[in-house]
C-alpha cells in the first residue's frame, strides 16, 4: 500500500528537479537581460560625471525586487517547457502515460513550484518592490537635478525639463551665479509664465527653506531683481519682484527621462486600494488605479497560469524536437500574455472592460488556452 505513494513522490521530485535547473538558469539570464536593457536605455543619466559606482550599485539593489517579479514567472514557464520537453524527447513521458499514469501527474511538481513563485512575487509586491522603486525614483531624480545644473550652458536655451525653458546669458564658473536669466514656464498651459531676472541660480540643498505645498523632490530656482509676465483667458499681468523662488517638481517634469518604473508600481496594494476609494468618493477616474490594482494582483497568479498552460504544451507534443518546441511555445506564450496584459490595461482605462477583467485579461485567456490544451492531451491518451 505504500509503494505507489512512494513512487509518486519520487516522480514528483524527479520532475521538479528537471524543471528547477532550466528555470533557475532562465531566471538568472532574464534578470541580467532586463537590468542591462534598462541601464543601456539610461546611459545619459547613469554614466555621467555625477554618478559613481556606489550610485549604480545602490540602483541595482533597489531594482532587484521589481525585476524579480517580472522574471520569475517567465523563468518558471521556460523551466516547465524545457524540463518536461526533455522528458518528452527522451520518451519518458510516453512510457509513464503508457503505464497508466494520468497526465495530471506531471502537473503536481510544477504547480507546487508555481505556488512558491507566486508567494515570492506577492511578498515582493507587498513591500520590497514599491519601496525599492521609490528609492530608485528619488535617486534618479537627484541625478537629474544635478544634470540640470551641469548641462545648463551660457547663452544656450535648456529645455530638458518638460514644459520649462531656462536661459542664462552668463554663468559665473566660481559661484555658479546666473546673470540675465529667462525662465519660460508652460506647466500651466492655460496661463504660461515668463520670468526675467537680473541674476539667479539653483538654491543649494543646504540652503533650502521649507516652502508649503512643495514636494521634497522639487528643485528651487532663486531669481533676483526681475519681473513676471503672465497671460491667460485674455488677461495680461506683469509683476516686478526683488527676490523670488521658483519651485520645479523635477521628479514629475523629468519623468519622461526616468523610465525605471511606472507610478502605480511605487504604491503597495493597500495604497492602490485606498486610491480607488478616494477617487470613487471624489467622482474621479477610479478605473485607472482599479486596473492597476487587479493587474498587480494578477502577477502572483501568472506563475500558476503559466504552469497550467505550459505543462500540456510540453507533454502533448511528439517526442522529436520537444525541447526546441518548448522554447518556441515559451516565446509565443510570453509575448501573447504581455500583449493581452497591455491591451487589458488600455481597455480598462477607457472603460471598455470592467477593471477586474481588464487587469486579469491575460490570466483569463491563458487559463482558457490551458484548458483547451489539457483537453487535447486527454484525447491523445
Amino acid at each position: 500500500m505504500t509503494a505507489r505513494p512512494l513512487r509518486g513522490w519520487i516522480i514528483h521530485r524527479y520532475v521538479a528537479r528537471e524543471i528547477a535547473v532550466p528555470a533557475a538558469t532562465s531566471l538568472a539570464f532574464l534578470f541580467q537581460l532586463l537590468i542591462a536593457l534598462q541601464l543601456l536605455r539610461r546611459t545619459d543619466v547613469l554614466f555621467g560625471s555625477d554618478v559613481g559606482l556606489g550610485d549604480v550599485a545602490r540602483l541595482l539593489v533597489n531594482l532587484t525586487p521589481h525585476y524579480l517579479t517580472l522574471a520569475a514567472p517567465i523563468a518558471l514557464l521556460i523551466g516547465v517547457l524545457v524540463g518536461l520537453g526533455r522528458l518528452a524527447e527522451d520518451r519518458e513521458v510516453e512510457v509513464l502515460l503508457g503505464a497508466g499514469a494520468p497526465p495530471a501527474l506531471f502537473a503536481v511538481a510544477p504547480l507546487l513550484l508555481a505556488l512558491g513563485v507566486g508567494l515570492l512575487v506577492l511578498g515582493l509586491e507587498l513591500g520590497p518592490e514599491p519601496e525599492g522603486l521609490q528609492a530608485v525614483r528619488q535617486q534618479i531624480d537627484e541625478v537629474l537635478k544635478r544634470g540640470v545644473q551641469r548641462d545648463l550652458k551660457p547663452s544656450v536655451f535648456y529645455d530638458q525639463v518638460t514644459d520649462l525653458t531656462l536661459f542664462a546669458e552668463t554663468i559665473d564658473p566660481a559661484t555658479g551665479e546666473w546673470r540675465h536669466v529667462l525662465v519660460h514656464d508652460e506647466r500651466d498651459h492655460q496661463a504660461p509664465l515668463l520670468l526675467l531676472a537680473r541674476s539667479g541660480g539653483v538654491v543649494p540643498a543646504s540652503d533650502v527653506v521649507a516652502v508649503p505645498d512643495v514636494s521634497d523632490g522639487a528643485m528651487k530656482l532663486r531669481l533676483e531683481d526681475g519681473e513676471a509676465h503672465r497671460e491667460g483667458d485674455g488677461d495680461y499681468s506683469k509683476v516686478k519682484f526683488k527676490s523670488a523662488i521658483l519651485n520645479i517638481g523635477v521628479e514629475g517634469s523629468l519623468l519622461r527621462r526616468n523610465t525605471f518604473r511606472s507610478p502605480d508600481e511605487e504604491l503597495t496594494l493597500a495604497e492602490l486600494w485606498a486610491e480607488i476609494r478616494r477617487q470613487r468618493v471624489a467622482n474621479g477616474w477610479w478605473q485607472v488605479p482599479a486596473v492597476a490594482f487587479h493587474r498587480r494582483l494578477g502577477l502572483p497568479l501568472a506563475a500558476l497560469t503559466f504552469v497550467w498552460l505550459g505543462v500540456p504544451l510540453a507533454i502533448g507534443t511528439s517526442a522529436r524536437g520537444s525541447r526546441a518546441r518548448g522554447y518556441l511555445f515559451g516565446i509565443l506564450a510570453i509575448a501573447g500574455y504581455y500583449i493581452l496584459q497591455h491591451l487589458g490595461i488600455g481597455w480598462g482605462a477607457d472603460g471598455k472592460l470592467a477593471p477586474w477583467l481588464a487587469g486579469e485579461l491575460a490570466n483569463a485567456v491563458a487559463l482558457g488556452a490551458g484548458a483547451v490544451a489539457w483537453v487535447v492531451v486527454g484525447r491523445r491518451r
